[in-house]
């Protein structure tokens, strides 16, 4: 597959786990971040920006480590079927090394984002 399709194949990848790959979302009980009386009214949960941003991000980061996972895999395969040509076997390393820095920058951003919202409260 040329980077083309690598490249169509991980946005339709991401897009369709993100749609059906969701966090729900909890109520605070320590802050009011919306009026009490207008929330019973419209049934809006008492929920704070910050908490929502950071379950977007946190599911955004889930999606990206099963895409992550599915790449290591496809390279694990790439190499298993390669026939002991070496092209193929080198194509396959490069996808395993770009899809390991992935992972590692995928955990370091879930790494960050988790210290954030620890220190947010």
């Amino acid at each position: 597959m040329n980077r083309f399709s690598h490249t169509i194949t991980a946005i339709a990848a991401s897009t369709l786990g993100s749609l059906f790959l969701g966090q729900s979302v909890f109520a605070q009980t320590s802050s009011s971040y919306i009026d009490s009386s207008l929330q019973t009214t419209s049934g809006l949960p008492d929920v704070s920006p910050v908490d929502v941003a950071l379950n977007v991000i946190s599911t955004f980061l889930s999606v990206l480590g099963i895409i992550t996972l599915v790449l290591i895999i496809y390279a694990g395969f790439m190499i298993l079927i390669s026939g002991g040509s070496e092209e193929k076997v080198k194509k396959g390393r490069e996808t395993l090394m770009w899809a390991i820095i992935g992972a590692v920058v995928i955990l370091s951003s879930l790494g960050i984002t988790l210290f954030i919202e620890n220190l947010i409260g």
